[in-house]
């Protein structure tokens, strides 16, 4: 399938900035996967894509499959490794995502895509003082954060 960078998917630099961060066949966990990210990353890494939509789901054989339970994925913790070179937000009602600290704690990195929008701005600052690290804002071809 040809990746069609953009749109509402990751641009090419997000996924440049991927690549020479985790290491091939590193470990991702995405929430929303769909026909760039997941389709560009599922080949070369361990990725475990995180979805409540059926169509997006069946795009990488390593998806939680999930409804939605108080504004959030309803996803079996234990099905979680206990760490991650990344995690990417590019899901639904980000802001829950202030909620489940507990599993952004077992990224490296944080990947918060779509920071052009004041509310993903808002949650990349919240959720960078709530786990102590710094965060970082990119705008070229793309906008996103990286904590």
């Amino acid at each position: 399938m040809d990746i069609k960078w953009g749109g509402s998917g990751i641009e090419k630099v997000v996924f440049d900035y991927i690549e020479s961060v985790v290491p091939k066949g590193g470990s991702i966990l995405e929430f929303g996967a769909g026909y760039v990210s997941t389709v560009a990353l599922k080949d070369n890494y361990d990725l475990t894509s995180v979805e409540h939509n059926e169509e997006y789901s069946k795009i990488n054989p390593n998806t939680i499959f999930c409804g939605v339970k108080n504004g959030f994925y309803d996803l079996n913790k234990k099905l979680l490794k206990d760490r991650y070179e990344l995690i990417i937000i590019d899901g639904f009602n980000r802001i829950e995502f202030l909620k489940h600290i507990d599993i952004l704690k077992k990224g490296n990195k944080i990947l918060i895509h779509d920071t052009y929008r004041e509310s993903e701005i808002e949650l990349a600052k919240k959720l960078a003082k709530k786990l102590k690290r710094k965060v970082t804002f990119f705008t070229d071809g793309d906008y996103w954060a990286v904590i």
